[in-house]
């Protein structure tokens, strides 16, 4: 593949017409239930059931741990391992979530572009930015927003271990790019 796109659910992404993107995609969680995604990824075993549970018919990726409880679904896949070893909190990947886990996904399948749309990775408004919040299986609205010091950190050490990938990171103008992220092969799109 030469370009793959990761789908995740910042409220930047509402603006983002999925089915225009004729690359391959790769949704995050509840994605499924807007677009048609070729592969989902989801880290937490409730959204995964309710896929399965909603007819999702195409891959599913999560947790090793999770596999044992789905025994009898087909479309379920394990999550490749991180391309490095690391001894901090951070590096466990029992607390990679569902974007950087498909980031390191799309990176293990060789493209040359992985384009990442809704990784906003702050809030706007102290809030939970999160297109599906308040729905079933997510948080509610009222929640405050989730520190994303751990994404930002996960999403460089995926630039930094695919160092032949070209990342694009789609956001509005306005956005705010972490200090550590300085790889050469990152492009900022605020379009």
């Amino acid at each position: 593949m030469k370009y793959i796109n990761v789908i995740g659910n910042g409220e930047s992404r509402l603006d983002l017409d999925v089915s225009s993107l004729v690359e391959y995609t790769i949704g995050c969680n509840a994605v499924y239930r807007d677009f048609d995604v070729d592969c989902l990824v989801a880290v937490d075993r409730r959204i995964v059931q309710e896929a399965l549970d909603n007819n999702f018919k195409k891959d599913i990726y999560t947790r090793s741990d999770w596999n044992s409880s789905f025994p009898f679904s087909s479309n379920i896949r394990i999550l490749p391992p991180l391309p490095y070893i690391g001894d901090r909190r951070e590096d466990d990947p029992w607390h990679w979530g569902t974007g950087t886990h498909a980031a390191n996904l799309a990176a293990t399948m060789d493209p040359e572009e992985i384009h990442l749309w809704g990784f906003d990775l702050y809030s706007k408004d102290q809030k939970i930015n999160n297109v599906y919040k308040g729905t079933k299986n997510y948080d509610p609205i009222t929640y405050d927003s989730i520190d994303p010091k751990l994404w930002i950190y996960q999403l460089r050490k995926c630039f930094e271990e695919y160092p032949n990938i070209r990342w694009i990171q789609h956001q509005k103008k306005g956005w705010i790019k972490p200090e550590s992220w300085t790889q050469r092969k990152l492009v900022i799109d605020l379009s």
